[in-house]
């Protein structure tokens, strides 16, 4: 329907093909997901220009396609190209660089590279403490994430200052209810593994 009143290479389809996209990974249809995933890319590059950061955000989405599949080799290359695309238009430093960084230390946590996810984690880290200020709970999967690159780089010292940062974080012994902080990763299972880093 959005194709046949904006034309095929509108960019106002790039977001329905990246949901159609989303749609066909959680079906496990990889190659309808590649395929969607693509197309968006390339409206957007074509629409905005390849520096664009709706170029930025379709490339994550197409490394997501990859990444799902655990080819994290294929997804690499989309990801390091987003990031220099918002590192061109944001800055190293700025917030705008946040959502890049955390799908890539989420990649490289993925693939058992710590050596490359605790430099993306640490720029993450220090983004999100000038953003939100160091004492957020926003910054608490960001440190544990953290704690666990460092110590499986044998960065113990640096591991339990990590460790010792994220204390302030813990729930309160009375277990009163607390607001629900955003997070910037989602899979509750490696949010389970970091967070052995903080406590």
């Amino acid at each position: 329907m959005t194709e046949d009143l904006h034309g095929a290479e509108s960019p106002e389809i790039t977001l329905p093909l990246q949901d159609f996209g989303a749609y066909s990974l959680y079906r496990r249809d990889f190659s309808s997901a590649t395929e969607f995933f693509s197309r968006a890319e390339a409206v957007n590059e074509k629409a905005f220009g390849e520096d664009n950061d709706k170029v930025a955000i379709s490339l994550i989405y197409l490394a997501s396609a990859y990444a799902v599949q655990q080819d994290y080799a294929k997804a690499e290359p989309y990801h390091l190209r987003a990031t220099r695309i918002d590192v061109s238009l944001f800055g190293a430093e700025s917030p705008g660089m946040n959502p890049v960084l955390s799908s890539q230390c989420d990649l490289y946590a993925r693939w058992d590279k710590p050596e490359k996810a605790e430099p993306r984690c640490h720029q993450l880290l220090a983004a999100l403490e000038k953003q939100f200020g160091p004492d957020s709970r926003v910054l608490l999967s960001t440190l544990a994430g953290e704690g666990k690159t460092l110590h499986e780089l044998g960065r113990t010292e640096e591991a339990a200052k990590v460790t010792s940062v994220c204390k302030p974080f813990e729930r309160p012994p009375d277990n009163r209810r607390e607001t629900r902080q955003p997070s910037f990763r989602n899979d509750s299972a490696e949010s389970s593994n970091r967070d052995q880093y903080c406590v």
